[in-house]
């Protein structure tokens, strides 16, 4: 993974190495500051036959790409990731970023992009050859808006975030497969390939990233299956299918994941002092007898009996430390 951060970078040569190592050098593109005190971060992660790129900077133009001969037949998705505005001119159109919208642009083509407050946002630059199969008119899709709505995008975009550095060559490949097919159904994708990615993978994609969103919300003892439906952009039904296969349900698989948290809390001698409702508060459970009781049946012994094993290992700890 490449990361670039011009706070790095030695005032005086700022400037010229935003725009030599990362404009013209690392994405072909002429990179203009719009203001004296610019910033610019980013990081590009590569798989098979494509580039996920994540940037963040202050008012910038950029113009694309910088030299027409080196210039490939990729495709390139574009989204913002926080509030702000980005405009980009291509083809005689011009689209204005925001609020999650994405868009598709050619690579080979002339663009240009401002931005004039800052901004945040990720573009996946894909080889048409392997993605033109899988939609259905990906030229009729060029510079115009994409919902944040749109289910695939919203799965697109939480399977984006979870993406760890290093991966194995073997997962890379499926990574690389599972962001194709996501871009194809964002865009449109054909019959035939639309049975064909569903056949590949996407039950995987869509159960990670609602298990993802569980994970992340376990503290909000409100969180349902119609919060993660309308953030993926599936319903609620689709979600449950999901887990009936796996043998349990979205509300059996959130209560483990509960539980599992706080037994480890309990285990952990460094929050032996932390109350046990405080614990049961933290992963979701708004009712302390209710915790208890679930924790029990799950685990057969209740969190005081943990949290009693784990003190006295911490006092066996501290004789032994003295002694």
């Amino acid at each position: 993974m490449l990361c670039f951060s011009t706070e790095d970078l030695p005032m005086r040569d700022r400037l010229s190495l935003l725009r030599e190592s990362v404009g013209r050098q690392a994405t072909n593109t002429d990179i203009i500051p719009l203001d004296d005190n610019f910033r610019v971060e980013l990081t590009r992660q590569t798989l098979p036959g494509l580039t996920v790129m994540k940037g963040g900077n202050t008012p910038h133009r950029f113009e694309g790409p910088f030299d027409l001969s080196r210039a490939s037949d990729d495709l390139v998705l574009l989204w913002m990731d926080a509030p702000g505005e980005m405009l980009w001119r291509q083809r005689g159109n011009e689209i204005v970023l925001h609020n999650g919208v994405a868009t598709l642009m050619s690579a080979s083509e002339k663009r240009v992009g401002e931005n004039h407050s800052l901004v945040s946002y990720t573009t996946i630059k894909m080889e048409r050859a392997l993605l033109a199969p899988l939609v259905a008119d990906p030229e009729s899709v060029m510079l115009r808006p994409i919902a944040s709505n749109v289910g695939a995008l919203s799965l697109l975009k939480h399977y984006i975030q979870g993406i760890k550095d290093p991966l194995g060559e073997d997962v890379q490949k499926a990574v690389a497969t599972h962001i194709y097919d996501l871009v194809a159904l964002s865009l449109g994708t054909t019959r035939d390939s639309t049975e064909l990615i569903k056949g590949r993978g996407l039950r995987a994609v869509r159960l990670n990233a609602v298990r993802k969103l569980a994970q992340e919300n376990l503290w909000n003892h409100a969180y349902s299956i119609n919060d993660a439906a309308l953030i993926l952009g599936l319903t609620p039904r689709t979600i449950q299918l999901l887990f009936k296969e796996e043998g349990t349900t979205f509300s059996g698989y959130l209560q483990a994941e509960r539980l599992a948290k706080a037994y480890r809390q309990l285990e952990n001698r460094n929050m032996a002092v932390k109350p046990i409702s405080s614990i049961a508060y933290d992963v979701g459970f708004g009712d302390l007898s209710h915790f208890n009781h679930m924790f029990r049946r799950a685990y057969g012994e209740t969190p005081s009996d943990v949290r009693q094993r784990t003190l006295m290992q911490v006092m066996q700890y501290v004789n032994v430390s003295i002694t």
